[in-house]
Parts: C-alpha cells; sequence; structure tokens
C-alpha cells in the first residue's frame, strides 16, 4: 500500500520494500502468472494520498500486474489492534500527534475511512482504468476462472465422466501441470521457465485432446 521504499521501511519493517514486490510481479508476470495487488490497508494521515495511489496503479501496469483490489481507503481497528496501532504511530511519528487525531476523527470506529477516500477512489478507479488493471472483485475472478464445463480436472473430480471416458484417463485426476499439454486455454501461452511447473510426461495428449474437445 507504500509506494515509496522510504515510508515502506518505517511502516512495514519486517517485510521487503515495495521495489522488490513490484520486481516479483514483473517476474511473476513475465511467467504467464496471473498477479495484482491487494490495496488494503491504506492509513489515513501516512498513505492516503493521490501521488501515493497514482503511483501505485502505474508501477502495477509496468510490472504487468492483472489486477488491483482495494475494499475501500482506509483501515478497520479493534481492540487489541487499536492499542497496538496506536503504540507504533507515537514511536514512527512522535512530532506528528497522529494518535490524537485518529481519536478525535475516529473514536471507537471499526472502520476508519481516509477523510479523503471518496477522492482517492475516484482516482484509484480512473487510473486503473485508464492502465487497463482490473479493480472489480468479479472481474478479477473472471479474468482467471477458466470454464470447468470442458475441464477434464473438473470432470474427473466430479466424477461426471462416462466409463468410456474413465477408461482413457487410466485412473489419474489431471491438474494444472499436465493440462498445459492439452487445455485448448493454453494454446498460446508460453511454457513456464520455472522446473516445478513443467508439464508431466506420463499424460497421453492425444486421448486429453479428445476429452478436451
Amino acid at each position: 500500500t507504500t509506494f515509496h521504499d522510504s515510508l515502506c521501511r518505517k511502516i512495514e519493517p519486517n517485510v521487503v520494500p515495495s521495489s522488490n514486490r513490484f520486481e516479483a510481479i514483473r517476474k511473476l508476470t513475465s511467467e504467464g502468472i496471473f498477479t495484482g495487488i491487494l490495496l488494503m490497508p491504506v492509513l489515513p494521515f501516512i498513505n492516503d494520498n493521490e501521488e501515493n495511489i497514482r503511483s501505485i496503479v502505474r508501477k502495477a501496469k509496468e510490472c504487468g500486474a492483472k489486477f488491483i483490489f482495494a475494499y475501500g481507503m482506509g483501515l478497520t481497528l479493534r481492540g487489541n489492534q487499536r492499542e497496538y496501532y496506536y503504540e507504533k504511530l507515537s514511536k514512527l511519528f512522535p512530532n506528528e500527534f497522529l494518535v490524537k487525531k485518529y481519536m478525535n476523527i475516529y473514536g471507537e470506529k471499526y472502520e476508519c475511512s481516509s477523510l479523503e477516500h471518496r477522492k482517492l477512489w475516484d482516482i484509484f478507479k480512473n487510473e486503473c482504468e485508464r492502465c487497463g488493471i482490473l479493480y472489480k472483485m468479479n472481474d478479477i475472478i473472471n479474468a482467471y476462472r477458466k470454464n470447468s464445463n470442458i475441464c477434464v480436472s473438473y470432470f474427473t473430480q466430479k466424477k461426471d465422466l462416462e466409463d468410456k471416458h474413465i477408461k482413457l484417463l487410466k485412473g489419474r485426476v489431471f491438474g494444472c501441470d499436465s493440462c498445459q499439454n492439452c487445455c485448448p486455454y493454453n494454446e498460446d501461452i508460453s511454457f513456464s521457465s520455472i522446473s516445478d511447473f513443467y508439464p508431466f510426461d506420463f499424460m497421453n495428449k492425444e486421448n486429453a485432446l479428445e476429452l478436451a474437445n
């Protein structure tokens, strides 16, 4: 949720900086893996600004991300979470009186939305649409979900196949790695260079294609 590494290192000291995560997205998408970003939480008075949101979306596009999902523009706090969060705010931003701001504005509210949440959401939405990045959950799901009605793996798990097809399968349940050899949806997708994703050689491509068709 934070574009600049300097702020990322401050509020997320136990994870790699944002620039490394963007590079991970670049690597995954280059291998044909459906990859995106969960843009949450957005912290009021810390990273809830136009420059941060625009930069994340634009960098995501540059790195090939397919989606960014954000649940509003803010964060949620309850009980011990609030106490811990306020303690960290006091230590990390001692001169900015953030705890007082939070208490005055949000009190005991569970949802703590940015004061600019409507404006930031419009910016986020418009940037995603301009960059061709999915941001609605239904669109994200539909983009990676295949048609299970013609999927060999789906059929075998549901056990809806006819006896003649079960014999062709020889007791195997084919998964995504093997399906790279036969699935019509993969015809234009290059194989991953990661050995763990190589298709298995035991699969009879002709029989699998017959079932898929």
